[in-house]
């Protein structure tokens, strides 16, 4: 499954934050230690073809990293640990009953496809409409389902929607 917009079009301004996020979801996926695993961050990140100055994995001690790379790692931490948090949050929600859920500014977010959520679960995704319809196709082309029903809603959230 092909999308109809190229990353180099759906990766601009605010969404590059979400090819950030992914590559933190990444290298904290590959720690011991971790908090969260995502095994679609780094395929995802891949997909993109950006370069951009981040690991998708913890380096070995004594690796030699750019300024850029060594706080990309140390923001890693925060993200799995953010992350870690607001997974907990809708997994108590859904499992208390509530039927629907909203993730604002979505980006490359996987929820819906690597926790174990009920089916019938709504999850709304908002972003812009062109990067979801990319990540939506490259999940399926990694042959990922949703675990819950989830719809995109392309908005723009930086202006009056």
């Amino acid at each position: 499954m092909s999308s109809p917009h190229p990353p180099t079009s759906v990766f601009q301004g605010a969404a590059l934050t979400a090819l950030g996020l992914a590559a933190s979801r990444a290298v904290e996926s590959g720690r011991d230690d971790r908090l969260i695993t995502d095994p679609l961050a780094r395929p995802l990140f891949e997909a993109a073809g950006i370069d951009l100055p981040m690991r998708l994995d913890w380096p070995p001690a004594g690796s030699s990293l750019s300024e850029q790379e060594a706080l990309h790692l140390r923001g890693s931490r925060y993200i799995g640990l953010r992350t870690r948090f607001y997974d907990d949050q809708l997994r108590a929600a859904a499992e208390e009953g509530v039927s629907q859920g909203v993730l604002f500014g979505a980006g490359l977010d996987t929820r819906a496809h690597r926790l174990p959520l009920p089916r019938e679960l709504c999850l709304f995704e908002l972003d812009s409409g062109p990067l979801l319809t990319w990540k939506r196709c490259q999940l399926g082309s990694l042959g990922s389902v949703a675990r819950c029903v989830v719809r995109d809603v392309g908005v723009d959230l930086r202006q009056d929607w």
